[in-house]
């Protein structure tokens, strides 16, 4: 990771209380609903 990307992050932790886990969980998320990533069932099975 850049350090401007971890500094960046470490401030952000800081001042919303998030964990480097939830920032990145979130960005996932995010990521896969933008590029069309089909969600999971109750299986964790991909659904297409």
């Amino acid at each position: 990771m850049p350090a401007s990307t971890a500094r960046r992050l470490k401030w952000f932790t800081k001042h919303y209380e998030y964990t480097v886990t939830n920032v990145v969980d979130v960005a996932l998320q995010e990521l896969f609903a933008r590029h069309g990533v089909p969600n999971i069932d109750s299986n964790g099975e991909i659904v297409e």
